[in-house]
């Protein structure tokens, strides 16, 4: 029991507290809003975890079953957008709305909670193993989320639907958006050459990763808002079985047959479990899509996530599989 506390202590001052912290700043005082905070996203995005990544990476024993880790990675992301896809017969949506969904779906919040709480409950390496499996993140949200924006807004529009061109997308891959995936081929090149990582720097993961936490929970938190996201609400079923049972039950499948890293293994198991994304409401945004459907089951899995599903993995981690 004192191990279950000490594990999850971080999730309450690193989670619980900044979420309603900025929660209640928006709304009780007039000084806030829910874009107030945007900036310490984009810091997380461009600097926290490509800061952490880097360091975890740099000290990895790399291994030839770890080309793995990117495949499912990938995999993470084409799984639930095949299956959103399937479902969308279910829905009478709207092409805006369309397009929403599967960005839902496409997209995942595994560079920030999944990240987070692999470093909590498995540790550095683990965290290390995290940033391998996103390494190529960027080309599923480039190639894909970018492109099947683009095309669904142009649907509504009634514009032309030609997007997403080879070069438009590795245009994408160029960006202070992408340092993370930059900081990870950096860390596997100092890797491989042997370079001796500081000692210092597991010191800086440890106070890093509390400052990547607040730089991500404090803007979600900030964006809650109930009306806007109890209309869609009747998804969130859909997105939490997809994100929560069938993704996980998948990836550690077919990873089983090609890694036996137990480490690994939990790794994708925790990354493959993680809450739909920030990301998917900003594309919505920027593609004039339907922002109050991305938005809702963005903050319904989220609290589902720091509710329930954390403290099974803790359960599962510390008690079942050891």
């Amino acid at each position: 029991m004192l191990d279950f506390i000490k594990t999850f202590a971080p999730f309450i001052y690193d989670i619980i507290l900044p979420f309603f912290l900025s929660y209640f700043l928006v709304k009780y005082t007039k000084k806030f809003n829910e874009h107030s905070f945007d900036i310490l996203m984009i810091l997380q995005m461009r600097l926290f975890f490509p800061i952490g990544s880097f360091l975890a990476i740099w000290n990895l024993n790399l291994t030839f079953q770890l080309i793995w880790l990117p495949i499912s990675g990938i995999l993470m992301h084409l799984i639930p957008y095949f299956l959103g896809y399937a479902r969308l017969k279910k829905y009478n949506f709207d092409y805006r709305s369309k397009g929403s969904y599967l960005l839902v779906m496409l997209i995942s919040n595994s560079a920030m909670l999944g990240s987070m709480t692999s470093y909590f409950v498995l540790g550095e390496i683990s965290y290390a193993y995290t940033a391998l499996i996103l390494s190529l993140t960027a080309f599923m949200v480039n190639g894909i989320g970018f492109t099947t924006a683009a095309r669904c807004q142009a649907l509504a529009e009634g514009t032309d639907v030609s997007s997403g061109s080879i070069k438009g997308v590795l245009k994408g891959l160029i960006s202070w958006n992408q340092m993370a995936l930059y900081a990870t081929i950096v860390g596997l090149l100092l890797n491989f050459l042997h370079v001796p990582r500081p000692t210092v720097a597991s010191d800086i993961i440890s106070v890093n990763i509390h400052i990547s936490m607040w730089s991500v929970i404090v803007p979600i938190g900030a964006s809650l808002s109930f009306a806007g996201v109890k209309k869609y609400r009747y998804i969130t079923p859909d997105v939490s079985i997809v994100k929560f049972i069938i993704v996980p039950a998948i990836l550690m499948l077919l990873s089983l047959i090609f890694i036996t890293d137990e480490m690994a293994l939990k790794t994708i198991f925790l990354i493959a479990a993680s809450p739909a994304p920030m990301v998917a409401v900003m594309l919505s945004k920027i593609y004039k899509l339907n922002v109050d459907l991305a938005m809702s089951p963005f903050i319904y899995t989220t609290v589902i996530y720091l509710a329930l599903m954390v403290p099974i993995f803790i359960l599962i981690m510390r008690f079942l599989w050891v």
